[in-house]
């Protein structure tokens, strides 16, 4: 009998497979024994140029990404409220604007740590930018008494008070830079939550 050479290695495995079932003692998972290594997490690993730390880590510009895109987020929502006329509207357009600083204090205060050195100047400019236009928005309404005052006011310390976990001095610094104009209006909205974070003690 005559076979093709492509044949003969599945004649082989065949062979092979049937020898294993036919053994009286088949080896099964259980019989193979894996040795363990112990690893001293003490001691540190050295990484090679260029290679991925197996452990945790985060890029330093996460906290410049997160401020920037609050800034970025909240420019139709403050648009909105600039436009809206009714309480009803001012107020949709307030909790959008609350929500989005409360994800964004709970994605900056994850990222306590990073070293931000390198970005304090786009940060402070960026949210200078941000409170700089909310002032503008909610001073051209009639909101003074309502309760969404007090709602921008919580949302924003809080978003603020998480930049300050990440560099201690950043408050201040984004305080110093907002617009001697701008500093009346945090008085008349009783943004006192706010005024304390950036050290706005005229408030």
């Amino acid at each position: 009998m005559f076979f093709t050479k492509a044949a003969i290695p599945a004649l082989a495995i065949l062979g092979l497979a049937t020898t294993v079932l036919a053994s009286p003692n088949p080896i099964t998972v259980t019989d193979v024994v894996v040795p363990t290594i112990p690893i001293d997490v003490s001691v540190p690993i050295d990484i090679a140029d260029g290679a991925v730390s197996p452990t945790l880590f985060r890029r330093d510009d996460l906290v410049l990404s997160a401020v920037q895109g609050v800034v970025d987020n909240v420019a139709p929502l403050v648009s909105n409220l600039t436009k809206a006329v009714s309480v009803t509207d001012i107020n949709a357009a307030v909790e959008s604007i609350v929500d989005l600083l409360v994800n964004a204090q709970v994605d900056i205060t994850g990222l306590v740590g990073v070293n931000v050195s390198a970005d304090v100047s786009a940060i402070v400019s960026a949210s200078v930018s941000l409170i700089v236009e909310l002032l503008n928005a909610l001073s051209i309404k009639d909101v003074l008494d309502l309760p969404i005052v007090t709602k921008i006011d919580g949302a924003l310390s809080a978003y603020l008070t998480a930049l300050t976990q990440v560099q201690s001095d950043i408050g201040v610094t984004i305080g110093k830079g907002i617009p001697v104009a701008n500093l009346d209006i945090f008085g008349a909205l009783k943004l006192v939550l706010t005024g304390q974070v950036l050290d706005l003690v005229q408030l």
